[in-house]
């Protein structure tokens, strides 16, 4: 699980209390937002500049693997600096991170050229390569909120958050809040936004991510989303998310793991055969392995259920009760694959790392 020492902490918290040179007064902000693996899936573009979907899909936020983001407007429209986890971030990740900060800017009526156009962004990632999760939704929901405390936005709602995250990662949408997300997927702007379908679950259930293969996938998610548009069974497969959405719905608002654990594996089944009619997939001998063992676990009577995204590396849905034998069972099968665990986690904490449930406490 991703964890840090006390002095990495004490070293983080210092270096977000720094002020950069150049910084204009007031102007900085900080967010802590979680990572999220979605249940039902989010698979094809109805518009790639907003980042709009043509099929809602509903995720489980992860308590363990977060990204902390500090944003900083700059007066001097040539230093424009991205540090992620110390160093200079890589160039396509610096590139992203710079169109999302222009289309915020846009949206609020800041400047994106020219004078107090300039920004120090700096990210802090507690998502592992080795856990299997992917960290561009917590980054880019991270900067969204540090973009907001930086740019007074303090009445901003997570609905409206969630639509700024969109922008940045489609995924980040959903890692706004805690516990059982619904990205609904609208027709514009306005409509494609996420909400909490249950904040704090009843279901002790666990997310475990099962690396199998460290290699970086040879067809990026964009892309694979638009070779699937041209599939003949697109327009199937969206109105299967819109059905597995109402029936994750009452399965969450039933606390029912075999209904979650369910509709969550027979939804990455649709993703990936989709995926293979339009001649790619992510799959490895590997994935297949993994898969075939959760089920076979199943048959044995050991209640867990699979899942898998635009990669290689599944994960694993599982009653806290059985994770322990899942693991072993990977361990044994599997001796050279790494092995992570989540449990479900809260909602962005912008500012002085607070979530929206600690923010009731304090103006109670």
């Amino acid at each position: 699980m991703a964890s840090m020492t006390k002095e990495h902490e004490a070293e983080q918290q210092e270096r977000i209390r720094t002020t950069p040179a150049q910084a204009i007064p007031g102007r900085a902000g900080v967010a802590r937002a979680h990572a999220n693996v979605a249940l039902v899936k989010y698979w094809g573009k109805r518009d790639e500049r907003l980042r709009i979907p043509w099929a809602s899909s509903i995720s489980m936020t992860l308590d363990g693997y977060w990204t902390t983001t500090r944003f900083t407007a700059l007066a001097d429209p040539s230093c424009r600096t991205f540090l992620l986890d110390g160093a200079p971030a890589p160039k396509a990740a610096a590139g992203r991170a710079a169109h999302a900060i222009n289309i915020l800017r846009e949206r609020y009526g800041l400047p994106t050229d020219g004078e107090n156009s300039g920004y120090f962004l700096e990210s802090w990632n507690h998502v592992p390569v080795s856990s299997g999760f992917a960290s561009s939704a917590s980054g880019f929901a991270a900067l969204a909120g540090a973009f907001a405390d930086a740019s007074g936005l303090k009445d901003i709602g997570h609905r409206e958050l969630s639509r700024l995250a969109r922008l940045g990662s489609g995924s980040a949408s959903r890692s706004i809040d805690g516990g059982f997300v619904e990205w609904h997927a609208g027709t514009d702007d306005a409509s494609s936004y996420a909400e909490p379908l249950d904040e704090h679950p009843g279901v002790d259930l666990r997310m475990m991510s099962v690396m199998i293969s460290d290699a970086q996938k040879e067809i990026a998610s964009t892309e694979g989303m638009r070779r699937s548009a041209r599939s003949p069974y697109f327009s199937v497969w969206v109105g299967q998310c819109e059905d597995a959405c109402r029936r994750m719905r009452e399965a969450v608002a039933e606390n029912d793991i075999e209904a979650i654990g369910s509709i969550a594996e027979g939804n990455a089944r649709q993703m990936h055969a989709m995926t293979l009619c339009a001649g790619f997939t992510y799959f490895t001998p590997g994935t297949l392995a993994v898969t075939r063992l959760v089920e076979q676990l199943r048959a044995d009577g050991l209640e867990c259920f699979w899942t898998c995204d635009a990669g290689a590396n599944p994960k694993i849905l599982v009653p806290a009760s059985n994770e322990n034998q899942v693991a072993a069972a990977i361990a044994e099968r599997f001796p050279q694959a790494r092995c992570e665990s989540s449990g479900f986690g809260p909602g962005i904490a912008i500012g002085h790392h607070q979530n929206r449930e600690e923010r009731k406490e304090d103006d109670a």
